[in-house]
């Protein structure tokens, strides 16, 4: 039983996104010293029910939510949260926390000046 990690994403009608986020699953597996699952809220598969059901089957006990939305938004705020919760109810021995969106994370400032630097080195 270990900590795992659920990135969450919008999903999209465009199936050929999916080798993009193929290749961030690698490279975050690469760095990451916890198992994580990339999951979707629509049009994708899994989607986020699926993603914690398949992240407690394999070995969770504890589950960080990591929503990739820029702003808090109605996912942020009530969609994402509500999947949790219906999460909780069925498996209450599974500490799931749910991490805010990227504007609400101090890194990400530091994320964007450090990308825009970097591409102005080039």
């Amino acid at each position: 039983m270990g900590k795992h990690c659920v990135f969450i994403l919008h999903g999209s009608r465009n199936f050929e996104v999916q080798s993009a986020v193929d290749s961030l699953n690698k490279q975050i597996q690469q760095k990451l010293a916890i198992p994580s699952i990339f999951c979707y809220l629509t049009n994708n598969n899994p989607n986020l029910s699926e993603a914690l059901e398949t992240a407690l089957s394999n070995g969770a006990s504890e589950i960080i939510c990591f929503p990739l939305f820029i702003l808090p938004g109605q996912h942020i705020r009530e969609d994402i949260p509500k999947i949790i919760d219906d999460f909780k109810i069925k498996h209450k021995n599974c500490k799931i926390s749910l991490l805010p969106s990227l504007v609400e994370n101090t890194y990400f400032a530091d994320f964007l000046v450090n990308a825009l630097e970097t591409t102005n080195d080039k």
